[in-house]
């Protein structure tokens, strides 16, 4: 039977291309909100009330 020390891992040392493709996913994320939010005009200060006002009957 082994023991749970025989069970250990090692921690591998982040290299600098582990942490490059790291940040170019957070870079690939950020552009992709962005890009949503400017596809919904979320970035456009002119922004008209898109609510249609109906009479309302009594």
């Amino acid at each position: 039977m082994s023991g749970l020390g025989d069970f250990h891992h090692t921690e591998e040392a982040e290299t600098k291309g582990t942490k490059i493709t790291h940040w170019i996913i957070l870079a690939v994320v950020i552009c992709g909100m962005a890009a949503f939010a400017a596809s919904w005009g979320m970035f456009n200060p002119d922004v008209k009330e898109t609510a249609h006002s109906y009479p309302r009957a009594l």
